[in-house]
């Protein structure tokens, strides 16, 4: 199985051709010398979303948040809701996009790369972060307004790459989430999901910073939302201490079990109503959790470094992005 590379914010370019019926009283037209140049749409709420189509350039520019996905948010932006998100912009019947050219003919100028996750206390994994960098002069880390944003200490824009990690579930409960959350159907299944969960957000400023972390070699729509680098836990890997004072030698079926006891904080029978209901009738249900109840017993024997479980959690995203539809 691959890795399913999750965003949530995309900035494309594409041509400006794939744009038509923009509405004039919506859209800020630019006129220079006597000349229709730009238009332009911006919205902070419910969710992010830029247009603009330059004239000049023949450029047809499309920013959005995951939010635009509405009530399939947490499924985040990737290549099974990427048509959905741009199919939503139709939707407000503003404008018209050819869906089928923008997915075929964009390149990324920008990118979230983003993943949610269960990880017990946020509070204990900030100060776990704060404590565990490896080198406070080449990252620099603080904490703002309860987010932790550590990034590398350059000059270069184009080398500058931050990551935050947050408490989602707070974060959908600011004012500013509000108009968002009121348009859903299913408000209330989406603020159990996000309970308790985390989000680790890597910030791709640049086509620079997408091609090296995504180990692509170029940044056409569809490679990005193909690619199968995993570049949140290369950041760890790179920005954190992770060093695990009793080796566990688990192989990658024990990541993914992990990864699967870690969505559900660890709760054997949270875990057994996951495994009854995706395995067979005629499936011993014992035998199934046997390797699950000895993992965790290792853990609890040899104990484990808290950062490293998290960054192995993070290290299964395919794993967890089977979760999330569960």
């Amino acid at each position: 199985m691959k890795k399913v590379i999750k965003l949530d914010k995309l900035k494309i370019v594409t041509n400006e051709n794939y744009i038509i019926d923009i509405d004039p009283n919506i859209f800020t037209t630019i006129i220079k010398n006597g000349q229709i140049v730009e238009y332009r749409y911006e919205q902070q709420v419910p969710y992010l979303l830029y247009i603009e189509k330059d004239i000049v350039k023949q450029e047809l520019v499309i920013e959005f948040s995951g939010k635009i996905l509405e009530d399939k948010y947490p499924l985040l932006i990737n290549k099974d809701t990427i048509k959905i998100c741009l199919d939503n912009i139709n939707k407000l019947a503003i404008c018209h996009i050819n869906v089928p050219e923008v997915l075929q003919n964009s390149v990324v100028v920008k990118a979230d790369v983003s993943h949610d996750i269960c990880c017990g206390s946020y509070q204990q994994l900030i100060s776990t972060l704060k404590t565990s960098v490896k080198n406070h002069n080449k990252y620099l880390s603080r904490v703002i307004h309860g987010t932790f944003v550590i990034e590398k200490n350059v000059v270069s824009r184009s080398r500058k790459v931050r990551m935050t990690i947050y408490d989602k579930a707070a974060e959908m409960q600011l004012k500013a989430n509000q108009e968002y959350l009121d348009r859903l159907s299913n408000r209330d299944e989406l603020a159990e999901y996000f309970k308790d969960r985390v989000r680790f957000e890597l910030n791709l400023n640049s086509m620079e910073q997408i091609r090296k972390h995504l180990n692509i070699h170029d940044t056409m729509l569809y490679n990005v939302l193909h690619a199968e680098a995993n570049p949140i836990v290369e950041f760890i890997d790179k920005a954190f201490v992770l060093e695990d004072p009793a080796p566990i030698d688990m192989k990658l079926r024990d990541i993914e079990r992990l990864a699967l006891l870690e969505s559900v904080d660890r709760d054997v029978t949270k875990l057994e109503m996951i495994v009854r209901k995706h395995s067979s009738p005629k499936s011993h249900i014992s035998q199934l959790m046997q390797p699950y109840r000895n993992l965790l017993k290792t853990i609890e024997q040899k104990g484990e470094n808290y950062l490293l479980s998290i960054r192995n959690v993070l290290l299964v995203e395919i794993f967890l992005a089977f979760i999330v539809s569960i």
